[in-house]
């Protein structure tokens, strides 16, 4: 544990705030089916009320190889590069992306391709960034299994956090084991991997974010959802077995 931990921190003073609009971070997106949206969440992006980041957008279609007709040559006051992945691998394209900057930027936010939020998520998110602290907006407390979960209040320390509007110090990536040693059956499921991973492995605080967040409607979003929820009964089953004693599980 103690290695690890030591593996997820940076050795320097990256994470030092000073003002936080002067900090810049990197957003990073996974895109698949919906890149019809891409366009409403490139104008959500634009109308920030802080726009010092760059977005990465990691593009899993295998049928739409290049996304740079969305992007170029519009009036986006940010960075954009976007990679097309050989094969759909799911989330953990966000932390192939991250393993590649862990030197360039103190924080990442990440974003779902079916999410809508207000203009200040990027400033809400800025002020809320703490070395060895992930915070986001889909939080909770879980019990006894993973369908039995509370939703967190903002500030309030959770036993897990999603992948979809969070903010995370790069320096857990920097840890080739968050890659390496995720079971190759969850793999789709690196939200939990990563919640459990950055807390036992590397004594992360994991926290409700006060971000405000919506969902676009979509079919895809749906059948997703479904397809996963089985195996995230089950990582998380093995999870608790992996990281907690008998005697520390909730009742």
């Amino acid at each position: 544990m103690d290695a690890n931990a030591e593996l997820c921190r940076d050795k320097g003073d990256i994470g030092d705030k000073g003002d936080i609009r002067n900090m810049k971070v990197a957003v990073v997106m996974c895109t698949f089916r919906r890149l019809d949206v891409l366009p409403r969440t490139l104008e959500m992006l634009k109308a920030q009320t802080d726009t010092h980041f760059d977005l990465y957008i990691w593009n899993n279609n295998e049928n739409v190889r290049d996304l740079r007709p969305v992007f170029e040559g519009k009036d986006y006051p940010f960075r954009i590069e976007s990679h097309a992945s050989s094969h759909n691998v799911g989330g953990i394209g966000r932390f192939l992306q991250c393993r590649e900057m862990v030197d360039a930027y103190p924080y990442v936010v990440f974003i779902d391709d079916d999410q809508s939020f207000d203009r200040y998520l990027i400033e809400t998110f800025k002020r809320e960034a703490e070395p060895g602290v992930i915070s986001g907006w889909w939080a909770f407390k879980i019990w006894r299994s993973y369908n039995q979960r509370t939703r967190c209040r903002p500030g309030e320390e959770a036993d897990y956090v999603g992948t979809g509007c969070m903010i995370c110090p790069l320096d857990v990536f920097r840890n080739e084991a968050l890659i390496r040693d995720i079971p190759q059956k969850y793999t789709f499921i690196e939200d939990l991997w990563l919640s459990y991973f950055a807390k036992y492995e590397c004594g992360y605080a994991l926290r409700m974010s006060a971000v405000k967040v919506g969902f676009i409607p979509n079919e895809d979003a749906r059948n997703q959802h479904q397809k996963l929820a089985r195996n995230k009964i089950e990582f998380h089953k093995y999870l608790e077995a992996k990281y907690k004693p008998k005697t520390d599980q909730k009742k």
